[in-house]
């Protein structure tokens, strides 16, 4: 599945819970599409402000259990022949404005591995996070009317995602194209 030795070695020597995300997002540049963003707000003089910190989202792993570990991995590795389309679908959802199909394929996804797990990953991966991130951005969207705010297309949907925790706030999500228009 990796083509260079090192990046072979590299998997061999990594906890489940990092191989199964080397697997998950091989091919897929997310930090790309973060770099590109960040570019365009320091060209318009925009603050930049991290909501977590690498550490903060992969100690999200590195605390998961060994026995969910291990079961995270299995999944992905059945998972490998399927991960480029699922990515696309992804892609495609999120650029169609499809939140309710995103969820669902969120969901679907969790349904690979055992209900326990599913239910403890969701919570780590993505309420707690979500929680923990729209605090620190409050004090943000105290001082300014306008804020950008990027964050990973699964942490938009559900009762509890971004979109929804901002509106039980009070304030008005928009994604920027319609923003900018």
């Amino acid at each position: 599945y990796f083509n260079s030795p090192s990046a072979s070695m590299t998997f061999r020597l990594s906890k489940p819970w990092a191989a199964s995300v080397m697997l998950q997002t091989h091919g897929f540049n997310a930090g790309s599409v973060e770099r590109r963003l960040s570019i365009l707000m320091q060209r318009q003089g925009r603050p930049i402000i991290g909501l977590e910190n690498p550490q903060e989202q992969l100690g999200v792993f590195e605390k998961l259990p060994a026995a969910a570990q291990r079961q995270l991995l299995l999944a992905t590795v059945d998972q490998i022949p399927e991960i480029p389309q699922q990515q696309k679908k992804l892609v495609d959802l999120y650029l169609a404005e499809d939140l309710e199909g995103l969820s669902r394929e969120m969901r679907q996804e969790f349904t690979k591995l055992p209900h326990e797990i599913a239910q403890d990953l969701e919570n780590r991966l993505l309420i707690q996070r979500n929680v923990h991130m729209i605090q620190r951005l409050k004090p943000e969207l105290e001082k300014s009317q306008v804020v950008f705010v990027a964050v990973g297309a699964l942490h938009l949907v559900g009762e509890n995602g971004f979109l929804s925790s901002l509106q039980k706030m009070g304030y008005v999500p928009k994604r920027l194209d319609a923003w900018a228009q």
